[in-house]
């Protein structure tokens, strides 16, 4: 119970207030059999995607306010990745495989402005229920999201006229 109250506390508070600007490594719970599942490597600098991230153990991966510009092949390694972070970096694409990342749920993207389309393989993403894209350069849901039932929330910044957003 403690393990499912932390990871949707942490949850919670990563949608409601963003991601504080202090780093760090969140264990999991040995009782329940798992040695970390939440890693926060926010405000790092990172340009590169961290090695360390890739463990199979973790559950919710949050590299906000860095400068990573892709996502990497290996990341498919994540086998119990649900939610990902990337807020406020340089990505310019997101990754086809991760379609590959079969348990994810979440997928945080918002703030990355280079970035301007999604990959069609993210339909083939059976569990994912939520993608938000706010403040980059996707400005409407792609026509492939109608096949995806189980995704529920689909947050983007419209253009409404000029350069003002809504």
């Amino acid at each position: 119970m403690k393990l499912i109250f932390t990871l949707i506390f942490s949850l919670a508070t990563l949608i409601a207030y963003g991601q504080e600007k202090r780093p760090g490594i969140f264990y999991g719970d040995a009782q329940y059999g798992t040695d970390h599942y939440i890693l926060d490597l926010s405000w790092e600098g990172l340009r590169n995607f961290p090695v360390q991230a890739l463990s199979p153990t973790i559950r919710v991966l949050i590299l906000d306010h860095n400068n990573l510009t892709e996502i990497p092949n290996n990341i498919t390694a994540m086998k119990n990745l649900r939610t990902l972070s990337l807020r406020d970096n340089d990505l310019q694409s997101v990754n086809k495989v991760l379609d590959l990342c079969d348990n994810l749920e979440e997928l945080y993207l918002s703030d990355n402005p280079n970035l301007t389309e999604l990959p069609y393989t993210l339909s083939n993403c059976k569990k994912l229920k939520l993608i938000d894209v706010s403040n980059t350069g996707i400005h409407q849901p792609p026509a492939w999201l109608r096949g995806m039932k189980q995704l529920y929330y689909f947050k983007y910044t419209k253009i409404v006229s000029g350069d003002k957003k809504k």
